[in-house]
């Protein structure tokens, strides 16, 4: 099999990624605008149910590059060291960065939220009055300007290719 037949799979897998991903960052810039408390529920749920599927294929991302590292000998080159490294580190850092905000918008909205990495049951919503405050956090912005910033060095990681 040729590299270029062994690129396919990440390629396909770098679509699903970004396909999923493009779903949850737009749902994200949604909500700061959604006012009515039911309808913001129910983009924070197609959010967060939209990240189990961009779980899978970031491991499929992972696994394909892998993969292709061996078919190419890759791994005696920086370049894709520094990809996987960014890679694995990429969602602790944007769990990190996202993950308190969200919860106290799930939560004042009443609805389960991840705290301290466990899923807390929901609780009586917040005052309505509050909600807005919540959403007009720059924490998306900066989430997405991470996020972009990582995008930019895995383009420049992959077509460059630096040793």
């Amino acid at each position: 099999m040729s590299r270029t037949l062994t690129l396919v799979p990440h390629l396909i897998a770098v679509i699903g990624f970004f396909l999923t991903h493009g779903t949850s960052a737009g749902l994200a810039f949604a909500s700061r605008r959604e006012r009515d408390p039911a309808r913001l529920r129910r983009l924070l749920d197609l959010s967060f149910r939209s990240l189990t599927i961009l779980y899978v294929w970031a491991v499929l991302l992972v696994v394909f590059g892998v993969v292709g590292g061996f078919r190419g000998h890759y791994w005696g080159k920086a370049w894709i060291w520094i990809a996987l490294a960014l890679m694995i580190a990429m969602p602790p850092i944007m769990f990190a960065v996202a993950s308190s905000y969200y919860a106290k918008v799930r939560r004042a909205l009443g609805l389960p939220y991840i705290s301290g990495l466990r899923q807390r049951p929901a609780e009586e919503p917040a005052d309505p009055r509050e909600i807005p405050r919540l959403l007009d956090s720059s924490r998306p912005y900066v989430v997405a300007a991470i996020g972009s910033l990582a995008i930019i060095a895995f383009v420049i990681l992959m077509v460059a290719k630096p040793s």
